[in-house]
């Protein structure tokens, strides 16, 4: 997972603001199922945030406190929610009651949904969530239908709003 880590940043350039961040993503990466997915979320949003910054001197910065590979994807999440005000609603419903499953007592699993399950409005979010800019759900195709759900499980348990909404919806 270090050389993962290392060898990318290295390639393009970039350097780590400390050699210590890289076990501490690797421990990360290591406690999390799927964490090469989620390695590449966190890799990417820092390669991002350290090439926006006009002063940026090809650093990639970490915070050393809390290194949490699935971290990007509540963030996401998030800035979705903040740049798409109104659509909250339809939001929690899609992720709520199409794309997991809450059992009465456990973890939410993901669920695939087929797109005839929603409606135009829903689909319009499906498609911005799955494009490039925010790649949190997938699209795809069974024998029937064409399908969604959400890329990576870790969304399911690490995005804090929609952890509380599935705590008021589990009945």
């Amino acid at each position: 997972l270090e050389a993962v880590i290392r060898r990318p940043a290295t390639t393009l350039g970039a350097r780590f603001e400390t050699e210590e961040v890289i076990p501490m993503i690797a421990g990360s990466a290591a406690q999390e199922p799927g964490s090469l997915p989620l390695l590449s979320y966190l890799m990417t949003d820092t390669w991002n945030a350290m090439r926006s910054d006009a002063t940026s001197d090809g650093v990639m910065h970490f915070p050393l406190a809390m290194v949490d590979v699935s971290r990007p994807l509540a963030e996401r999440a998030e800035r979705f929610l903040s740049r798409h005000p109104g659509r909250e609603a339809v939001i929690h419903h899609l992720f709520c009651l199409k794309l997991a499953h809450v059992p009465m007592d456990g973890e939410p699993v993901r669920r695939r949904a087929r797109k005839a399950e929603c409606s135009v409005e829903e689909w319009k979010i499906v498609e911005q969530l799955a494009g490039a800019d925010w790649r949190l759900l997938s699209v795809g195709s069974d024998d029937t239908d064409i399908t969604v759900e959400v890329a990576h499980e870790a969304l399911l348990r690490k995005w804090p709003r929609l952890t509380h909404w599935f705590e008021e919806e589990r009945e």
